[in-house]
């Protein structure tokens, strides 16, 4: 909705949508504001550039010497690079666990597949290839060895991996291919785009699949996508299999997230915000004691509990009357559980904000990195239920003004010494479009996908 009042030439924060009692009290706040009309430095270097140059970009400070050494690295060299800049804050973080565990890194994510012929498997790699070929995103490499700061490197071309991928086994091919999931160590080179690969996979000693059925691996790294990305690549995807390709809209760069993010930096007004909210904690909330946030997510268990169609009917009806969101209601409910879990009844966990908030043109279709995890707090001792939901519906509307803020600020404004996590539970509640309908259109059948995370206590 706020994208649409963009495209109208209204400005709406989000904070405002969730503040409004009604459609017509939101209408009546936003009469008269104009969409902001801020856009992103423009990128320099032009189609066919042999060489860079340090003027040629405006959102990062390199010297001639380090823009030679980054060519250097690159398939092609000056020719085929786009453009270089930093990360977004949000990244960093994301990197710093790639660096952390660099042999078994917990935000390489990865699903398995299956197509009914060698031939869909061909034709929907060609399709993504080509939605690489129009994301950026998906073309970026990153890079910091005897760099200032760590860059981004937009390369023009770059292939998707399809390689076929060997694995160890026999009997069953599937359980195989879960099997080497669950062990091998997964890592990939950042400095290597696309960090997305298709690698269909030939067990040894199963037999070719009569029927002509073909599993293949899908994996990518967090540090480039995120789910709505996936959702976004998967809708280009069946467009471009349908002939579509020529009504897909213009793609949204991630650079204008990035400038926009580097620009909007106000850390002393997030620092204040944190500091209020976080000055006097001074005991991290530890489910079941568990304190090691630096894991890389392989020793964790998962459990699934699909709640019934009349138990979401019930929330969602209570949360309309509260003039509520379902969020609201789960995230109370998760300080409960950690109340108890931690025996505590003052509560800091983490929680998943979407990061598409915060007024980038284009954003709820561009792929990129935009998810943040951050600190909320509820205080359970002697309130209400009703006051609990009040107490966090105002805390996640506050938080929506500073989503792209590093962790790290919200972290070092608690009362907690350096080096003790916050928290180290974390609440991801997010709305996933629907894509049974596009996975079936575009030839690929899903199995099941893994993802990791460092933090040991985890509800999504």
């Amino acid at each position: 909705m706020v994208e649409k009042l963009r495209q109208a030439g209204l400005q709406a924060e989000i904070r405002q949508v969730f503040h409004a009692g009604s459609l017509a009290a939101l209408a009546a706040e936003i009469r008269g504001q104009e969409a902001d009309g801020w856009q992103a430095p423009a990128n320099l270097i032009p189609q066919g550039c042999t060489h860079i140059t340090p003027d040629m970009l405006p959102l990062v400070a390199l010297d001639q010497v380090q823009i030679d050494r980054i060519a250097e690295t690159v398939p092609g060299g000056m020719g085929n690079i786009q453009d270089i800049y930093p990360l977004a804050p949000l990244q960093e973080g994301v990197l710093f666990y790639h660096r952390f565990h660099r042999d078994n890194d917990p935000y390489v994510l990865s699903a398995i597949v299956s197509f009914a012929s060698r031939q869909q498997f061909e034709r929907f790699a060609w399709a993504l290839n080509r939605v690489v070929a129009r994301h950026d995103v998906l073309r970026t490499a990153v890079l910091w060895e005897d760099l200032p700061q760590v860059v981004q490197v937009v390369y023009r071309h770059a292939e998707l991996v399809t390689e076929p991928l060997e694995i160890a086994g026999g009997g069953d091919a599937l359980q195989s291919i879960r099997a080497y999931l669950d062990r091998a160590p997964l890592s990939m080179n950042l400095a290597e785009p696309p960090l997305l690969n298709l690698r269909p996979v030939h067990v040894a000693g199963c037999a070719e699949n009569e029927d002509g059925q073909c599993h293949a691996v899908l994996m990518f790294h967090h540090v480039i996508a995120d789910h709505v990305s996936l959702d976004v690549m998967m809708q280009e995807v069946v467009q471009i299999l349908e002939g579509e390709e020529d009504a897909l809209p213009q793609p949204m760069p991630y650079r204008g997230f990035v400038a926009h993010s580097l620009g909007s930096q106000k850390e002393a007004d997030a620092e204040a915000f944190f500091r209020q909210m976080l000055g006097d904690v001074d005991e991290p909330t530890a489910p079941f004691g568990l304190m090691d946030v630096h894991g890389d997510g392989t020793a964790i268990s998962e459990s699934g509990q699909l709640l019934g169609e009349a138990l979401s009917q019930r929330i969602r009806e209570s949360v309309r009357r509260l003039g509520m969101s379902a969020a609201t209601l789960f995230h109370v409910a998760y300080a409960l559980v950690l109340a108890r879990c931690a025996a505590r009844d003052d509560v800091v966990f983490g929680s998943v904000l979407s990061g598409r908030m915060g007024g980038v043109a284009g954003a709820d279709r561009m792929m990129g990195m935009f998810i943040n995890t951050l600190p909320v707090r509820l205080k359970l001792q002697g309130v209400s239920v009703l006051e609990a939901m009040r107490a966090a519906q105002n805390g996640l509307v506050d938080l929506l003004k500073y989503e792209q803020t590093p962790l790290a600020i919200a972290q070092r404004c608690s009362g907690l010494d350096s080096g003790v996590a916050l928290f180290s539970a974390m609440l991801n509640f997010r709305h996933s479009q629907g894509t049974d309908e596009l996975v079936g259109r575009s030839g690929i059948a899903a199995i099941e996908g893994k993802e990791r995370t460092n933090y040991p206590f985890v509800v999504s």
